[in-house]
């Protein structure tokens, strides 16, 4: 029969691993030393190991990028758009969007690597509409794989991601596969209709707030007013670094046998963005002001191109409203 402190002993090595991890603030500068540097999957969109949130409307092209940056990683290719990858890793695409003529079609001749893989669901499987992080876990076991990418996040989600409790529980499972396997991951997400006046904000990423709270990086796709297939990358989040600057303008391009993206360049997100259309009232007032110029100076023998850039307006619209000066009798 034990003693009493034999049964102490026994019943302490019964407890559960607790739940959080009580170091020194040195203590934990010291492990991070030992543990693997951050290192560029994507500029500083994507870093390895991270949890990255790509999010835009649908028919954005975000399944068409999230495929691009997968083959960026698993090749020896070192930048996509512009923006640097440092290594060459194995990655797992899981595609639940696209059937498999659609994403042939897509990417009929396109050089893939045999780093690039990609999951969906079975048909064959009793239990096919059941996508959880233990399935993840197997298929990463059985691949090597080191970077995740989800197409879309609702397929972790049975409910909403706007229910705080899935949101919650994916962002676990993803911090999990971060921490205790070092994997990095690139999970899709939709926005609502945005109009096309407002800025990206962080608060257009649909669901909860847990989302965004998680993620380490965050960036958007936008459609540009400037193309039909022109887009632009905003950053709206970097726990690692500062974030991108500006936004990052590509273009959808038609290759010979896929798809591909462009990089047209850096820009600001103003120039990418409808303008609103003032009230008739004030597009009245503004003309009258105009007019009013247009006939109360003296322009002399100015041409009418001056003339034009001094009231903001068109050579058109000067040769029409200067001969109608009212008279002054």
């Amino acid at each position: 029969m034990l003693n009493d402190g034999a049964q102490v002993v026994a019943a302490a090595q019964q407890l559960p691993e607790p739940v959080t991890r009580i170091r020194s603030a040195t203590a934990r500068k010291q492990d991070a030393q030992s543990q693997a540097p951050l290192i560029s999957l994507l500029g500083p969109l994507m870093q390895t190991p991270g949890i990255t949130v790509l999010v835009a409307s649908p028919g954005n092209g975000k399944s068409v990028l999230a495929v691009h940056i997968g083959d960026v990683i698993s090749s020896s290719k070192t930048h996509l758009l512009g923006l640097p990858c440092d290594v060459e890793e194995k990655v797992l695409l899981y595609d639940f969007e696209l059937t498999d003529r659609q994403f042939e079609k897509r990417f009929a001749d396109f050089p893939f690597t045999d780093k690039m893989l990609t999951g969906d669901m079975n048909p064959a499987a009793l239990d096919a509409l059941d996508f959880t992080f233990d399935q993840i876990h197997a298929d990463l076991d059985r691949t090597g794989a080191r970077v995740v990418i989800v197409d879309n996040i609702t397929a972790l989600a049975m409910k909403n991601t706007a229910d705080a409790d899935v949101s919650m529980g994916i962002m676990r499972g993803l911090k999990r596969l971060q921490i205790e396997r070092g994997i990095s991951s690139l999970v899709l997400a939709h926005t609502p209709k945005i109009p096309d006046t407002v800025p990206l904000h962080i608060n257009h990423l649909a669901g909860s707030k847990h989302l965004s709270n998680f993620a380490d990086s965050i960036f958007f796709i936008g459609r540009s007013v400037t193309g039909p297939n022109v887009r632009y990358i905003k950053q709206v989040k970097n726990r690692n670094d500062e974030e991108m600057p500006g936004v990052l303008v590509f273009e959808i391009t038609n290759a010979p046998g896929y798809l591909d993206v462009r990089l047209i360049g850096p820009d600001e997100e103003f120039n990418h963005l409808a303008r609103e259309e003032a009230p008739r009232s004030e597009k009245s007032e503004e003309l009258e002001e105009k007019k009013r110029k247009l006939w109360e100076t003296d322009w002399g023998m100015k041409p009418m191109r001056e003339i034009a850039e001094a009231l903001d307006a068109s050579v058109g619209w000067v040769c029409k409203w200067r001969p109608l000066k009212p008279s002054s009798n």
